[in-house]
């Protein structure tokens, strides 16, 4: 709870109780209970940090600014405050607030997120604040967050729901000619079956018929297999428990693997496009400071910018190095300094944090060559300038947008100046900077050497603004800022009339080094037959850099560059690249028969050229996507990276996954039919919104290659066996109707129909879905084409349950029911003479049932395991333990069955016989596919077989 209301004493309240306008005293360490604006704050500037690790995972504190812009704020300051807050209505976006404060006499003040202390984030390094209550309870941010992630289906499960369809249509067909042929029955000899009763005489066929759908749905239930649907989910909940707890998936940092969509693990063994981000999904994002182009020429860390003999130079030299400080959000934490993280840099280091890596770097990299940021206050900047300690004031900042890609800062400068500083990318910057003569193509040509050693760069412009200027600018951007609705449009709209007419400073370069086994982890998936999409912001040098450092480009390649606006350009340059596709498709064709190495073309599009591409020319951009071999698509925005992902989706037979690690990832990842999120130090949000989360790239190998695999291959075998148990067993039900007149007799005992999914075959289907291997982990990663298999072979799905249920079950079934009515049925092999009964009858064919079935669990695992061998005794004792269960808890009717039947020379017989004329079809259609056809599953079991007798007799 929080403390409230500010006559003394103060009122503690429970959170629930909080309300909108209530003034609220939250402690150091303690979390906030509402969203809520700031007041005032112990720190003497205004200011508190927060942690919003809880919202968003960033482990940086954010800093918080106080909507009195006044000095001295005590309580009783407060307890006298009044005044109006207007906010805009709730809603869920955590990073965006609009509204404004009118305080006293006071011009009003704009409120925005940097204002805002979020419910459910905790303040730190600061003793106390007061907060002003805006949203509570249902309508604070979090709680609008708090909404179920776009529901998935696998395609295993697509399929499932089908089938079950199918199952249901089989149903109501035996259902209907079952009831069908009672009717007809009852029409020709009902009358004559003196011996059921006079009731049944009398009764009509249409009586008949009617009650016959009725007792024929509850006898043939058995074939819907509802066991199938609790089993399949406990074995997800296992199979992502073995993801987890995999230390093979945990990255170097300790970052385990997190799985929140269960249903999704099979999907994970038939991926067939991955698409991912660059920066913090393939790079460390762990910027670091790699030079810069200033004074027409290029710089490496720690080289000087600037001759003594040169005064220009030396001027822009140390105007970069300010801006780099200067034009950041970035703040000083100074780590010994336990009651404030603002304090002299000489009472212990300072270290920078922020939201971007990048400015992290840039700032630490100024700091290093001398101007070094020691304090941030609300509108002041505390610098040490080359030794000197300096104040620079802040007087307005247009933030950096993804729309705008540019931040802009106006300074006055500590000799009255006052200065606009400008940093952005370089297609939004260079059209804003006033060149002299061919410096700008010197410029261009710097940036493109930068981007293609893979570093990421920043262009500075600046110009220095005269009073009068700023004065008629700063009025419209403050009447901008205290707007609401469209307010961020606004202000960058005004903020664009000031970003003219630039001075260029200079090109900052930082590098991102990849990640670990990145290029051996993409090799490998391309090699299991995935085709790899790269949807990155970076500028197209830069891409095409990682593209080759991953190992997705290659020099010895076709390289298209696709940049046009022009729709009719468009299309005649996307079907001269469909031709040449087609044409390397037939060459390599003749190339693999010759043996010769195979071409490969590969695509680079930007977000521009990307936006014609899809609107104008649509499916022939689609053809030639599928069929490269790479697409890198550059400067393109969050909402393109999903279009393109909805885009493959289209494609028949495609499987996506799309990876990133920030925010600008998370609605690709939700577009995708699988969505992996990388924890990284962009924040949580992608992977929070993901259905897998991980650590680094190089896991994806292992959760695709070895899980994935495992899980489609496991989850097939388990449904398939399902539905063959279930059909063997229920259809005896259809077998028997012919010989008892249709009247609705079972042939199996109530007790066996209720042990049958319940106890006999319960855990078979889990050894199955938890531990079957085809191949070892080994042989997974020595032939990757063994993933490619799993999915053009179609483990489960129509055709599997036609072999399941229509050949093997059938035939088992009829195996079974009429191996016991031959031998069994009609004559006398009871050694006391006595004909077997009914219930000799029917405990015979359940018998015989349960044990194909469970031999057939046998013959289609491919690795057993103690649990399965245990589960198929199980299964065994269970069989012989229901008659007698039964017959102790008072149903007599199976009293002595088992001892007779058990007894009976002529039993066994039919055992033996039935095992070997039901599994010949098996053991032909085992043999006809290891020898009558190429089978790389059965070529990898047979080349692991013969290495470990080798190593056996070694």
């Amino acid at each position: 709870g929080g403390v409230s209301d500010m006559d003394p004493p103060y009122v503690k309240k429970k959170s629930r109780h909080i309300e909108v306008g209530d003034v609220v005293l939250i402690r150091r360490d303690q979390p906030f209970p509402a969203d809520m604006l700031l007041l005032e704050s112990a720190l003497k500037d205004g200011t508190c940090f927060v942690s919003t690790a809880t919202l968003d995972g960033e482990s940086s504190l954010k800093r918080r600014v106080s909507i009195l812009a006044m000095e001295g704020v005590t309580r009783d300051v407060l307890r006298a405050l009044r005044g109006t807050v207007t906010v805009e209505q709730p809603h869920p976006s955590i990073d965006d607030l609009e509204g404004r404060a009118l305080v006293r006499d006071e011009p009003q003040t704009p409120i925005g997120p940097y204002n805002l202390l979020l419910r459910g984030t905790i303040l730190r390094n600061t003793d106390h604040v007061h907060g002003l209550v805006i949203y509570a309870g249902f309508d604070t941010k979090i709680a609008l967050n708090m909404r179920d992630p776009p529901s998935k289906l696998g395609a295993l499960e697509r399929r499932l729901n089908k089938l079950i369809l199918l199952i249901f249509a089989l149903l109501v067909f035996f259902i209907l000619l079952c009831s069908g042929l009672a009717f007809q029955n009852q029409s020709q000899s009902g009358a004559a079956q003196w011996y059921m009763g006079s009731d049944n005489q009398q009764r009509s066929p249409s009586a008949v018929f009617g009650q016959s759908i009725g007792t024929f749905f509850i006898l043939m239930s058995t074939f819907i297999p509802v066991s199938l649907f609790v089993t399949l989910e406990f074995i997800r909940i296992f199979l992502a428990w073995f993801m987890s707890v995999d230390r093979r998936t945990t990255s170097k940092h300790g970052t385990p693997l997190v799985v929140r969509s269960f249903n999704l693990n099979e999907t994970l063994g038939g991926i067939t496009h991955i698409l991912t981000d660059k920066t913090g999904t393939l790079t460390e994002n762990e910027m670091v400071y790699a030079g810069c182009y200033v004074n027409s020429d290029i710089f490496a860390p720690g080289e000087k910018l600037w001759k003594i003999s040169e005064p220009s130079e030396r001027r822009n030299g140390e105007l970069f190095i300010q801006s780099l400080c200067l034009c950041s959000s970035v703040y000083p934490e100074t780590l010994s300094d336990g009651e404030s993280p603002l304090g002299d840099a000489r009472q212990g280091r300072v270290v920078y944090s922020g939201q971007s890596p990048d400015e992290v770097a840039l700032v630490q990299a100024a700091s290093d060559m001398g101007f070094a940021m020691l304090r941030r206050e609300t509108n002041n900047l505390i610098v040490d300038d080359f030794g000197v300690r300096k104040r620079y004031l802040l007087l307005a900042e247009v933030e950096f947008t993804s729309e705008r890609k540019r931040m802009s800062v106006v300074f006055r400068m500590p000799d009255g100046s006052i200065r606009l500083i400008s940093k952005g990318a370089d297609e939004v910057m260079m059209p804003l900077i006033q060149f002299q003569s061919d410096h700008k193509l010197q410029t261009q040509k710097a940036i493109d050497q930068f981007a293609a050693k893979g570093l990421r760069t920043l262009v500075f412009g600046t110009r220095e603004i005269t009073p009068a200027e700023y004065k008629a600018w700063a009025r419209e951007y403050e009447a901008a800022k205290i707007s609401i609705g469209g307010r961020d449009k606004l202000m960058s709209e005004v903020g664009q009339r000031i970003e003219v007419q630039l001075e260029f400073l200079a090109c900052s370069a930082v590098e991102d080094r990849l990640q670990d086994e990145v290029p051996e982890t993409i090799e490998f998936l391309r090699d299991c037959g995935i085709k790899f999409w790269v949807l990155t912001g970076d500028k197209r040098q830069t891409a095409e850099s990682i593209g080759y450092s991953t190992g997705l480009l290659t020099h010895g390649m076709s390289l298209v560059h696709v940049s046009t606006q022009d729709p009719s350009r468009m299309a005649r340059l996307l079907s001269g690249v469909l031709q040449d596709e087609k044409a390397i498709e037939r060459s390599n064709r003749h190339q693999e028969v010759a043996g010769s190495a195979s071409q490969r073309i590969s695509i680079i599009i930007d977000g521009k050229s990307l936006s014609v591409a899809i609107a104008h020319c649509r499916s022939l951009f689609l053809a030639v996507a599928t069929g490269c071999d790479t697409l890198i698509c550059c400067r393109v925005t969050p909402a393109q990276k999903a279009e393109v992902v909805g885009l493959v989706k289209t494609v028949r037979n495609s499987t996506t996954l799309a990876i990133g690690d920030g925010g600008n990832d998370v609605s690709m990842i939700q577009e995708a039919h699988v969505g992996v999120g990388i924890l990284g130090k962009e924040g949580s949000q992608a992977s929070r919104a993901a259905d897998y989360s991980i650590g680094e790239f190089r896991i994806l190998r292992r959760l695709l290659s070895v899980h994935g695999r495992y899980a489609e291959v496991r989850t097939s075998a388990m449904m398939n066996m399902s539905f063959y148990k279930n059909f063997v067993f229920a259809f005896q039900q259809f077998l028997y109707q012919f010989h008892d007149f249709f009247s609705g007799q079972t042939i199996h005992h109530q007790w066996f129909i209720t042990c049958f999914n319940l106890i006999i075959t319960l855990l078979p289907p889990f050894a199955l879905g938890l531990f079957e291997r085809d191949v070892s982990e080994g042989s997974i990663n020595r032939f990757p084409r063994l993933y490619g298999l799993v999915r053009k072979t179609n483990l489960f799905g129509f055709r599997s349950f036609f072999e399941y249920c229509a050949v093997y079950g059938l035939w088992h079934a009829l195996v079974a029911f009429w191996s016991s009515r031959w031998v069994l049925g009609s004559t006398i092999t009871q050694m006391n003479g006595q004909d077997n009964g009914y219930a000799v009858f029917s405990v015979a064919v359940t018998s015989l049932v349960v044990i194909i079935v469970l031999a057939k669990f046998v013959l289609v695992s491919r690795w057993i395991t103690s649990f399965s061998v245990f589960s198929i005794c199980l299964g065994m004792v269970a069989l012989f333990l229901v008659p007698l269960l039964a017959s102790a808890l008072g149903s007599h009717d199976l009293r002595g069955v088992q001892y007779h039947l058990y007894s009976t020379p002529a039993f066994w017989f039919t055992v033996v016989l039935a095992m070997v004329v039901a599994f010949i079809p098996d053991f032909v259609i085992m043999l006809w596919r290891h020898q009558g056809s190429h089978n790389i599953s059965h070529d990898v079991r047979m080349y692991e077989k013969r290495n470990s007798s080798r190593d056996s007799e070694a």
